[in-house]
């Protein structure tokens, strides 16, 4: 009797080791789709030759609300945009490298706090701007959409930009 209850236990400890290992898979699984990109594939960039994404800071959250938007608005929408590209891109790679920048002080030794200060301040100035741009070419580019194209977008759900269909 002693022994059957054991092996019971075994079993079901096993069992709760593989629901484990399974709930951790999949909860990776979700959170490289809600934190990735849809697809992993490159973006055109705006010369019409492939560009990655990570090249082009920004752009990706165009290329998703260019999605949304039914076919006869979407040329109109990137058309707006595609003149601001390399401006976007710009700003979006120095953002980015002041992200960088932030990490590097953080990790020198010794530790000093006046440059990490000096390097967060630089942070917010690029992410200020590049947001500050990246809103105006959205506004430019949505000022020119019909209102059934704008209710469109307005459907779209910002949070890990994932369309509500």
């Amino acid at each position: 009797m002693v022994i059957g209850f054991l092996r019971q236990r075994k079993w079901l400890a096993l069992l709760l080791l593989l629901s484990l290992a399974g709930n951790v898979f999949l909860g990776g699984l979700y959170a490289g789709a809600w934190l990735g990109d849809e697809d992993g594939t490159e973006e055109a960039s705006s010369d019409g030759k492939g560009g990655e994404a990570k090249d082009q800071p920004g752009l990706r959250i165009f290329r998703r609300m260019a999605e949304a938007l039914p076919d006869a608005e979407r040329a109109t929408f990137e058309a707006a945009i595609a003149g601001e590209r390399d401006k976007l891109a710009a700003a979006g790679l120095a953002m980015r490298d002041a992200r960088e920048k932030v990490r590097a002080v953080i990790k020198t030794e010794p530790f000093d706090r006046t440059a990490l200060d000096a390097a967060l301040a630089d942070m917010r100035a690029k992410s200020r701007t590049f947001f500050e741009m990246m809103h105006g070419v959205m506004a430019n580019a949505v000022a020119q959409l019909s209102p059934e194209a704008r209710r469109k977008l307005s459907e779209v759900e910002w949070r890990g930009w994932r369309d509500r269909r």
